[in-house]
């Protein structure tokens, strides 16, 4: 396993097998309260929250009311998958899916933007200004931290 020095932490990466558990994995309950809970690595989880933060400013949001509340949350369709939910996913559709020693969501270093919301291009900007990478063209939806997958 390599570890990556990122600006909110460190994250750790094994390029060559699936693992379900990373040391400083986290599971966050994103506000408001009912939503799908976010399992990340902690450095990808604080980036996540950054960007929330930015997002915020971008929407025009003053200091206060984003130390209040957080940031304006982006809403994601997904974060982390355990190998054997991603080995079931690909093997019901290879194009969609990565198998899981390819992914960096069996790594807790990748998320899914739900493109079912507002200002997509302002969050994604907020990503990218934090550090987020957007990994693949094809796939408006995925980001990852730290190592690009």
């Amino acid at each position: 396993m390599t570890t990556y020095k990122t600006k909110f932490g460190p994250i750790y990466y094994d390029s060559r097998s699936c693992r379900d558990s990373y040391p400083n994995i986290q599971l966050w309950d994103q506000p408001p309260k009912g939503g799908t809970p976010i399992k990340l690595q902690a450095a990808a989880l604080r980036a996540l929250k950054a960007a929330q933060r930015e997002y915020a400013k971008r929407l025009g949001w003053d200091a206060g009311r984003i130390k209040k509340t957080g940031g304006r949350p982006i809403a994601l369709t997904g974060s982390w998958r355990s190998c054997s939910f991603q080995a079931e996913l690909y093997a019901r559709d290879p194009r969609r899916y990565a198998s899981p020693a390819g992914t960096g969501h069996t790594r807790g270093i990748a998320i899914d933007v739900s493109m079912n919301q507002p200002n997509l291009t302002k969050i994604w900007t907020a990503l990218r200004v934090v550090g987020w990478k957007h990994a693949r063209p094809d796939e408006p939806w995925h980001w990852s931290w730290g190592v690009s997958v």
